[in-house]
């Protein structure tokens, strides 16, 4: 192999890194529901480390820095998200708006489903802070994200972020979504149920 040339040894960590994902998940799930997740894999934006997230979102994240040096890019990274979770959840109008955009490009990256799940109950700590731009933002991919072929973890949370957005919030998700999974369809099943009773 080239020593110069980085596409084989960067095919040969995409092949890695979704042989884990298969590992992980082939006791729990089906060969085709397997494909599914891998395929919902390939359409994200890989991130990796802080520099490739403040890339993606287009902002400097200086201000959610882990206060001690992680030479491990990927812990550092996890840290990050958990700060900015922090921020969030004290109400912080930035790391609000922040958080918001990272959801609408939702990256796929190292602890991932947590670090999402983790900004999504935050958000809910401080829903009364997001504005109508970003409601709109987290009803656009939650509706997105359960009309998908296979529904990811962070779905869950983020419905129950769309409830403490308000009935309206609701309303609007589910004019949007067409679940085609069984889990999606609980999960708006359950949003639907919970709307008719408040009505």
């Amino acid at each position: 192999m080239n020593g110069g040339d980085l596409r084989p040894r960067a095919f040969f960590c995409a092949f890695y890194r979704y042989a884990i994902v298969a590992q992980k998940y082939s006791r729990a799930l089906g060969r085709t529901r397997l494909i599914l997740v891998v395929r919902c894999l390939k359409d994200m934006k890989e991130v990796n480390n802080i520099r490739e997230l403040e890339e993606l979102i287009g902002l400097p994240l200086s201000r959610y820095y882990p206060e001690a040096r992680i030479d491990h890019k990927a812990i550092a990274l996890g840290h990050l998200m958990e700060n900015l979770a922090k921020y969030v959840k004290k109400g912080d109008a930035l790391a609000i708006e922040d958080s918001c955009k990272l959801i609408s490009l939702d990256p796929h990256m190292p602890f991932g489903k947590r670090s999402k799940s983790n900004l999504a109950r935050s958000l809910k700590k401080s829903a009364k802070y997001i504005n109508e731009s970003n409601r709109a933002i987290i009803i656009r991919k939650t509706a997105s994200l359960l009309s998908l072929e296979f529904c990811p973890r962070e779905a869950e949370d983020y419905c129950s972020l769309i409830r403490k957005l308000g009935s309206d919030a609701v309303c609007s998700l589910v004019s949007l979504v067409t679940p085609i999974n069984e889990k999606s369809l609980r999960l708006v099943s359950d949003l639907e149920c919970e709307k008719k009773e408040k009505n």
